[in-house]
């Protein structure tokens, strides 16, 4: 997918951008760095609750507030198919087999109404490179992984501030309704208040 955006090199922060020479739009940076390669193994960890990092920082304390907000609207929305913070455990092939799984822990996980797709949901204040790399680099294979075929996994940013200048690896849309995240194409980003 990256290979048809022209020569790729590391832009600040280990993000991606195509060469001014190129003539192809250049990738907005990205501060996620956090990817999976080849998965052994990858399950929902029932085990005991993994500790959300304590934020400090007024930005961050004005993001876990929206992600509140929306956590409760889809919670209301669809009783019984949205779970938060739903926590995966992964083995990458790289790692000693003894060694503790990495875990990840998506915003939230949607199903269908037919129970056929999945959608893995990041939740952001702002539009952002790094919601789709943490969806497409990191939670969406390890997902894939956990339900095997089984369902078709998805990603849907959702935020309340959209930036059309922000430079996908994909072509996006904006979205009206979260129900058509559920239709494979470009890259969905819902905006909610």
């Amino acid at each position: 997918m990256l290979a048809n955006l022209g020569e790729i090199d590391g832009g600040k922060a280990g993000g991606l951008a195509s060469t001014p020479s190129s003539g192809l739009c250049s990738i907005s940076p990205t501060f996620f760095k956090r990817s999976v390669g080849h998965l052994l193994s990858a399950r929902i960890d029932f085990g005991p609750a993994h500790k959300m990092p304590v934020v400090r920082k007024t930005s961050a304390k004005a993001g876990l507030r929206f992600e509140a907000k929306v956590f409760k609207e889809l919670s209301a929305l669809y009783p019984g198919r949205f779970a938060p913070h739903l926590p995966l455990s992964f083995q990458e092939d790289h790692t000693n087999l003894y060694s503790r799984p990495g875990f990840a822990i998506p915003d939230g996980l949607l199903l269908s109404s037919d129970l056929k797709s999945i959608l893995c949901i990041e939740i952001k204040l702002r539009h952002t490179t790094d919601a789709w790399f943490q969806l497409n680099r990191f939670y969406l294979p390890i997902l894939r992984r956990v339900v095997n075929r089984s369902m078709l996994c998805l990603p849907l940013e959702i935020c309340m501030h959209y930036d059309p200048g922000v430079k996908l690896p994909e072509k996006k849309r904006v979205i009206d309704q979260l129900e058509d995240a559920f239709m494979p194409g470009a890259y969905p980003v819902l905006l909610m208040r």
